[in-house]
Parts: structure tokens; C-alpha cells; sequence
């Protein structure tokens, strides 16, 4: 099971593997998960399926620019939107988001520094976090971005 700490910043991955501000490069990523990461030249990074962490499913995104891990992009595999993918409506990505949302306020114990009807963001010393539902993709997603 993963476990994000939000003071640090960082995600521990099964098997070790810690991505955050501090993390190895591209080139350290490549060499400690290349069995577990797929890469994706259209991310610069990599994605893995099926990371478990808050008791629920996600697939985990690695993107870097430079060779330096800039973002992480989370996909709550079990959520209500996610389920219907293309089918979903408005009111299932809103639903989706209040529930990540609601997910992460839980275990920071932050509030929403920033509200839309996209998008909520929490920020910290080292970064922030937003939870956008994004319509015209029929996705919601997670997007941890550091600096």
C-alpha cells in the first residue's frame, strides 16, 4: 500500500519507491521502477496502475520536465465519474471531486485554499495540490505539483 505524507510532500510507492520534491531524476525513476513504470513519452514520465493509499485504488502519473519530477497525476480508479467514463454528467465529476477533495482534507487536515466549480486547491510549503474535474474530458483527477 502507498502512503502520501503531506508535510513532506512525498508518495511511497510499494516496493520503496519515493517520489516527491527530493526524488531521483528521470534517469533514477527509470532505473529503480522501470518493472513497475510504463513510460510515457507523451508525459515525459510514467504511469502505474493500481496504487492503493486512503483505502481506495489510483493510478499514479509521474511527469517531469528537465529530467526533474515537476507533478503527480492521481486517477481514483473506484471513483462514481471514473466508473462511467464518457456516460458521466456533470453532477458525477462534482460528486467525484468533493469526495477527493473531502479525502484529502481528511488526512491533511487543511482546508481548500482555493475553490471553482473546477477545481479545489490546498496549498503547502513545498507545493500544492488540486482536484479538477474537467468536463469536456469527463475526468477528475488529482495533480500534485511541486516548486
Amino acid at each position: 500500500m502507498a502512503d502520501f505524507d503531506f508535510d513532506t510532500g512525498v508518495l511511497r510507492l510499494r516496493g520503496g519507491l519515493a517520489l516527491g520534491p527530493n526524488a531521483p531524476n528521470k534517469e533514477g525513476v527509470e532505473q529503480t521502477a522501470i518493472s513497475r513504470f510504463q513510460p510515457s513519452s507523451r508525459l515525459n514520465g510514467f504511469k502505474l496502475e493500481d496504487e492503493e493509499f486512503f483505502g481506495h485504488k489510483f493510478s499514479v502519473s509521474a511527469v517531469f520536465s528537465s529530467d526533474i519530477l515537476r507533478m503527480i497525476n492521481l486517477v481514483w480508479l473506484e471513483g462514481p465519474a471514473t466508473k462511467l467514463g464518457w456516460d458521466c454528467q456533470k453532477h458525477d465529476l462534482l460528486k467525484e471531486k468533493k469526495s477527493l477533495s473531502t479525502m484529502i482534507q481528511t488526512n491533511s487536515g487543511r482546508s481548500v485554499a482555493n475553490s471553482t466549480s473546477g477545481a479545489d486547491t490546498f496549498t503547502f510549503g513545498w507545493g500544492e495540490i488540486s482536484v479538477l474535474a474537467d468536463l469536456k474530458s469527463c475526468c477528475v483527477y488529482t495533480s500534485i505539483q511541486y516548486g
